[in-house]
């Protein structure tokens, strides 16, 4: 286009035909959107530095994040396959919302929706980029997405010194809080029960499976710490029971996508 040429496109339209071109729309796509010729397109993409997405890089992104979802879940409760209520509820809400008689959502999609009803699966979220399969960002605010620059909130280390085992009792019932209120502390004992925290949040069954491996390595024990392992294993019992009650999936206020 020629110097002093005047623009097919106003500048709110050509923002977003460069928009759409870095949300993944081809080139192709756009001039038959907008009746034009690839050169304006082009253009349009240079001028406002567009970047195709990086398809690979959200591929693995929504596999990895349903890979490690499905095992979170599998894990939440012991026992056979029928007792694993959580996981398959994740996997009914899943083909409830690829059905075309549902949502229709893609299954990328259907496994970022369906995943922010389980509160344990919150973490995963921070992990991910899983911008380009969500399609109802705003639907759980609660939920802490990747790249939320301010999700790190500054928690104040009151320098306690203390036991192990009263930083993993502190950790188990903080952990307890937040997957049942979305809630994090701001403040905590020390660094080392923080650590135990994050852990625990990060993903609860294996750290209960390491914290139950801790204990069973403990030998002679003084009279004290025989009363702080039964109520630390009295404290993981009850998390155990608090996930599989709060883990159920609330009733999803889904909207239908835009076409």
């Amino acid at each position: 286009m020629g110097k002093g040429k005047e623009r097919k496109f106003s500048p709110d339209t050509e923002k977003e035909i460069a928009d759409k071109y870095s949300a993944g729309a081809s080139m192709a796509k756009l001039q038959n959107e907008y009746g034009t010729c690839y050169p304006v397109v082009s253009r349009i993409i240079k001028e406002h530095k567009a970047t195709k997405p990086d398809v690979q890089t959200e591929k693995r992104n929504i596999n990895e994040f349903e890979k490690r979802a499905k095992s979170i879940l599998w894990r939440q409760e012991a026992g056979n396959d029928a007792d694993r209520k959580s996981y398959h509820t994740w996997i009914a809400r899943i083909s409830e919302l690829e059905a075309p008689t549902g949502s229709n959502y893609s299954h990328g999609q259907a496994v970022v929706q369906a995943s922010k009803n389980f509160p344990c699966l919150g973490q995963l979220f921070r992990e991910y980029d899983l911008s380009a399969f969500d399609p109802n960002p705003e639907s759980h605010p609660n939920i802490k997405q990747f790249g939320n620059k301010g999700e790190k909130v500054s928690v104040f280390c009151e320098g306690t010194k203390q036991s192990y085992k009263e930083s993993l009792r502190w950790a188990i019932e903080t952990a307890g809080a937040f997957l049942r209120t979305g809630q994090e502390p701001t403040t905590c004992p020390c660094d080392a029960s923080f650590y135990l925290y994050q852990q625990a949040i990060a993903d609860p069954k294996d750290f209960l499976g390491k914290v139950g491996q801790v204990e069973s390595r403990v030998g002679s024990e003084s009279e004290d710490d025989k009363k702080a392992n039964k109520s630390a294993k009295r404290s993981i019992s009850e998390l155990e029971s608090m996930i599989a009650e709060i883990t159920q999936p609330e009733e999803d206020e889904s909207c239908e996508l835009e076409k």
